[in-house]
């Protein structure tokens, strides 16, 4: 069975006369349905140009056909189904495509038209009358928003002015100046005052220190009959004998003046 479905399937697909193929069985036992699980047949319905169509035994039932077909229906009566559909359905799937169609040429003329819109749009607005137009309704604009920012303008001045004008008369700069030159007159006796105590202060501080310079001062201890010895070369203090030599010459400072010497025996 096998071979024969076979040959058959590769003679009507090669005559060319039909649209599909129904490769179809009733239903049976697994050794009445094993003629189409044969690996040729199986191969002979994948190499088919002509659509095939395997509908083998019931719905549960499956066969090497099934897989190799184009479509699989579940029983004969349902593979005739697929393969002639009903009139009444075809013809409200074309009604349902002509709906559709028609609904896409309406969105097709509609952007159509909009782009149409935009464009009259584009040449109107780029039109030489147009750009006139716009530019005069910017110029009347300019012009109105400097006019309203000029008179704030004017009104911030005047009330500024104004505010001065109430500043000025509160303060009367004239009476200002007698009240601080009034005060003036008053704290100069303070404050001739204070510089007197000030510098009666320092007058006395000074003298302090003075009194305490004059204590440790080494003039004062030469103005009670001692000198103070430096040798004339170096101008170093002589502290020492061990600091001079005979012939050395040295200034003695006494109360009055300096008086230059010479050692004879340091001694």
């Amino acid at each position: 069975a096998a071979a024969q479905i076979t040959a058959l399937l590769r003679r009507a697909d090669a005559s060319g006369r039909y649209d599909a193929i129904l490769l179809t069985r009733g239903g049976g036992s697994l050794e009445d349905l094993w003629a189409f699980n044969d690996e040729q047949l199986a191969r002979a319905i994948a190499a088919c140009a002509t659509p095939v169509v395997s509908a083998v035994g019931h719905e549960t039932d499956f066969s090497l056909s099934d897989f190799a077909a184009d479509l699989r229906a579940p029983t004969p009566s349902v593979a005739a189904e697929l393969l002639v559909p009903d009139r009444r359905d075809l013809g409200a799937r074309l009604r349902h495509l002509q709906h559709r169609l028609a609904q896409r040429q309406a969105h097709v003329l509609n952007q159509a038209m909009q782009r149409a819109d935009r464009a009259a749009l584009r040449l109107q607005a780029g039109s030489p009358q147009a750009r006139l137009a716009l530019l005069r309704q910017r110029q009347q604009a300019a012009l109105a928003r400097l006019h309203a920012c000029w008179q704030r303008q004017l009104q911030q001045r005047h009330a500024r002015l104004a505010h001065g004008n109430a500043v000025l008369r509160a303060t009367r700069p004239g009476r200002r100046l007698a009240l601080l030159a009034e005060r003036l007159s008053m704290l100069a006796p303070r404050t001739q005052a204070a510089m007197a105590r000030q510098l009666q202060r320092d007058a006395l501080r000074l003298r302090g220190i003075a009194r305490s310079l004059e204590a440790v001062s080494p003039l004062a201890t030469v103005a009670r009959g001692y000198s103070i010895l430096t040798r004339a070369d170096d101008g170093a203090l002589v502290r020492s004998t061990t600091q001079v030599q005979a012939g050395d010459t040295l200034h003695a400072r006494v109360g009055d003046g300096t008086v230059d010497v010479q050692v004879i025996d340091p001694s």
